[in-house]
């Protein structure tokens, strides 16, 4: 029952962030949108899905089996209902991961306490999701990194299941090496970041060198099941690591080189910002993880007190070098499911202050070193706690501003006429254009989606910079047929850092209608984002 509340309160507060989000539309449609569209083309009996960036296949078919829950309790079709609410089936999702991983967190914690007898290295170990701005902020979303922290769970367990069931002078058994390469598997899976933790199996087992092919040749299999679509897309997925591998820049853009140097002291400042406790964590748990490896150097000592030292030395490693990949290939949040480990580490160094009971550490020093790690994660949990209810109340007001922006876009725009998008890469007030962008991310042959999408939305079109027409669900379309479908006037909505696309767009229009003939009017403007739409009336339209 005590490992209940932590795991109830996550799930009651990360639902209260999803919901004061807002419209997912306005302001999460990469990649929120991108994985609603795989995860229901899977749903909708196709599961040769591309998108393999993340690759982010275990968070789709989560999406695919929760759409499908949905959709028998909605009327109509699977794909109507999609189309028509597709911020249903994405807060299904979110609902669906966040129970995950509130199970996990009491799962995984419960059998920590069963096989460590510590009630308090498990509570600090919950600490883990509940008291993390980060990880809050981002478990709010259905995304690659939210499903990430659930094997960096699974991983944590995993590990404290190894240093107090190994008997002394045993090798890891093959079903050891099978559980990490399983639970790695997954991981790398979920998102590429989890590459480095990989190393921590390699650190903390006692194997042989074969037994360490083994639990690679596991890891590799593992991946290929749980990551699958990468089994059948391996040309683009491994052109788009090589373009990474290979240019500065982000996506295998920018210059060709491995890293932009100038950039990587702002970066790593920007990572120690989002959680200076966690790399204060990560120090101390390096340092004490040496020094209980140089006390045990040459001497005789049971495996299991030897242990949680060496995963100390091995987490912080593996966290190190995290910050590497990710300062190659640069995004905070592409950090956030590591910040998972930081609880671990505190309860990693609480376990090995009582390991060291009966051996090294007098009753003085245990009476003041213990209290002493519990009061610091108490006030590393007050510190956090008060930025998510900052972080909160800022996600208030933001959804305020954005609902006040789509009331006013919806009420200036005169229904079925034609609109073409330019929007900011993360939404507009015009749901279709999350839509455009989930669809291109799961543009496959003979989409199941595109006839009901031209259905709902006949007089929505996407501006593109790679085309001279604009995209309309799989295929192209000029100006004339803009014009073929213009009752009285059509719009183009601008979005932020847009505004280069409208000189772009009038080019394409002065072609077909003389400029002096058209009446354009930016009938709104929000001068916080620069968000505009803009209105044309033809000549011979107007009132």
């Amino acid at each position: 029952m005590l490992f209940l509340i932590l795991p109830m309160i996550f799930l009651l507060n990360v639902t209260t962030v999803h919901f004061n989000k807002g419209k997912f539309f306005m302001g999460n449609t990469d990649p929120e949108y991108f994985f609603l569209y795989n995860g229901a083309l899977i749903g909708s009996g196709h599961p040769g899905v591309p998108y393999t960036s993340n690759p982010g296949t275990p968070l789709m078919v989560l999406i695919a089996a929760s759409s499908r829950v949905v959709a028998i309790f909605q009327p109509g079709g699977y794909i109507e209902g999609i189309v028509d609410d597709p911020e249903k089936y994405i807060h299904a999702a979110h609902l669906a991961l966040s129970i995950l991983l509130a199970a996990a967190l009491f799962l995984c914690v419960r059998y920590i306490y069963k096989v460590s007898g510590s009630w308090v290295a498990g509570l600090l170990m919950q600490l883990t999701l509940p008291a993390s701005n980060s990880l809050m902020m981002v478990a709010a979303l259905p995304k690659a990194e939210t499903m990430t922290i659930l094997p960096v769970l699974l991983l944590c367990t995993a590990i404290v299941h190894y240093i107090f069931t190994i008997k002394e002078g045993e090798h890891a058994s093959g079903k050891t090496l099978a559980l990490f390469g399983l639970i790695c598997g997954l991981g790398l899976a979920s998102k590429l970041i989890f590459i480095p933790l990989v190393l921590i199996p390699l650190l903390i087992l006692k194997t042989t060198f074969r037994q360490k092919i083994m639990f690679l040749i596991y890891t590799v299999l593992s991946f290929a099941v749980f990551a699958y679509p990468v089994v059948f897309n391996k040309g683009d997925f491994w052109g788009w690591i090589g373009g990474i591998v290979s240019h500065t820049g982000k996506y295998g853009e920018g210059q060709k080189g491995f890293i932009d140097m100038a950039s990587l002291p702002v970066n790593l400042k920007r990572l120690y910002d989002e959680d200076r406790a966690f790399f204060f964590i990560t120090g101390i748990s390096l340092i004490m993880g040496l020094v209980s490896m140089l006390i045990h150097s040459g001497k005789i000592a049971p495996l299991r007190t030897r242990l949680p030292g060496r995963a100390l030395v091995a987490v912080s490693l593996a966290i190190i070098a995290c910050v590497a990949l990710d300062l190659k290939h640069f995004e905070v949040h592409y950090f956030f499911p590591i910040y998972a480990l930081k609880f671990f580490m505190v309860a990693l160094i609480y376990l090995l202050v009582v390991r060291y009971e009966k051996i090294y550490t007098s009753r003085i020093a245990r009476g003041i070193a213990i209290p002493l790690i519990c009061f610091g994660a108490v006030y590393i949990s007050n510190g956090e706690i008060r930025k998510i209810r900052a972080s909160n109340g800022y996600l208030v007001a933001k959804k305020a501003a954005m609902e006040e922006e789509y009331r006013a876009v919806m009420s200036l725009t005169e229904p079925n006429s034609p609109v073409i998008l330019a929007g900011r890469f993360y939404g507009t007030p015009f749901v279709e254009f999350a839509h455009y962008d989930g669809y291109k991310m799961a543009n496959i042959k003979h989409h199941p989606f595109k006839p009901y999408l031209k259905a709902k939305y006949p007089v929505s079109y996407q501006y593109v910079s790679w085309a001279d027409k604009f995209y309309y669900w799989g295929d192209y379309a000029d100006f004339n047929q803009v014009l073929e479908k213009t009752g009285k006037s059509f719009y183009v909505f601008i979005g932020e850092k847009r505004e280069g696309d409208i000189t772009v767009i009038e080019e394409r229009l002065w072609k077909v209608i003389p400029q002096d003939s058209v009446k354009r009017e930016i009938v709104y403007q929000n001068y916080m984002n620069g968000d505009q739409l803009i209105k044309y009336t033809p000549p011979g339209r107007r009132n």
